[in-house]
């Protein structure tokens, strides 16, 4: 096996949909919260959470991309 070989890594796309209620189906006690949804290239569902809608939401959101595309 040459060097090369040895340092090859797979590299997997990933892509995320956001969607969100309409606020009329949410209790007034639950936060604003989005569903995500992360597939493969294959369209092979990954994960599926919830996550705030507010700049800590979405660093999670990241998190979990940069965790699955590896």
């Amino acid at each position: 096996m040459s060097r090369e070989e040895d340092d090859a890594v797979a590299l997997v796309r990933v892509y995320c949909g956001l969607a969100s209620a309409d606020p009329a189906d949410r209790p007034a006690s639950a936060g604003s919260t989005l569903t995500s949804a992360v597939v493969d290239d294959a369209g092979r569902l990954l994960l599926v959470c919830e996550i705030g809608d507010d700049p800590a939401g979405y660093a999670q959101l990241v998190a979990l991309l940069v965790e699955r595309s590896g």
